[in-house]
């Protein structure tokens, strides 16, 4: 069993090791899967897995919530999100979007129809149509584009995102540079805030958040890092 865990831990530095292609060479988003514990006022509650892959011109980026334990007997919760997009780089366009929260029964779907300038939109079944200016993100894909502006060394940076069948301007600002432990070691990392969330990405697992924390109904909610492997 030890023998076991010494293999996977060196494993995971050689991992590390490995170079990354640059984010600001149009090689970006790069699949991979990472597993997040998530904690609520200091108290285990679920787990959040983020995957992101290709599929020939199509890429995916998934991301599943859910409470274990005590919390998913007391409170069971599963929120999905998922997009779509065509394209990398300068030419990636958003294509679809949707959202489930399972334990609160709401839905929302977007979709980006580029030929017509038109984004359709659908929330707990209220359906909405507005134009589509150039540019714009769903709710997933402007985590990714952060991603890659850090690489290429913006600290101030702004979005146009779809979100509840409106169109926001997201804006994220670097506020610094901490060290963040991990299950790889402790990582250097820049801290990045948007309003009473804030978030941890390490410039040597190519700008992957590794911590994010959020205030809500007056507890403070936290993910970190638990496991992270890029994909071919």
């Amino acid at each position: 069993m030890l023998i076991e865990i010494e293999r996977r831990r060196l494993l995971l530095l050689l991992l590390l090791l490995l170079p990354l292609p640059s984010s600001a060479e149009g090689r970006f988003p790069l699949p991979f899967t990472a597993l997040y514990q998530v904690t609520a006022a200091g108290l285990n509650i679920g787990e959040m897995q983020r995957r992101l892959w290709r599929e020939g011109d199509t890429s995916h980026f998934e991301t599943e919530i859910y409470t274990t334990g005590l919390a998913q007997l007391l409170r069971p919760y599963r929120y999905i999100e998922r997009s779509r997009w065509q394209g990398e780089g300068d030419a990636l366009r958003a294509d679809y979007y949707e959202v489930e929260h399972q334990g609160k029964g709401i839905r929302e779907r977007e979709r980006f129809e580029w030929d017509q300038q038109q984004l359709y939109s659908e929330r707990r079944g209220v359906a909405k149509q507005q134009p589509l200016p150039a540019g714009v993100v769903d709710k997933q894909l402007y985590q990714l584009l952060l991603r890659r502006d850090l690489a290429a060394g913006l600290r101030q940076m702004r979005y146009q995102v779809a979100d509840r069948g409106s169109i926001k301007t997201y804006a994220f600002e670097v506020l610094g540079e901490e060290r963040v432990q991990t299950p790889f070691g402790e990582l250097q990392a820049l801290r990045i805030e948007r309003g009473e969330t804030r978030f941890w990405c390490a410039p040597s697992l190519d700008y992957l958040v590794v911590r994010l924390t959020k205030e809500e109904d007056g507890k403070l909610i936290e993910a970190r890092l638990q496991q992270w492997q890029p994909q071919p």
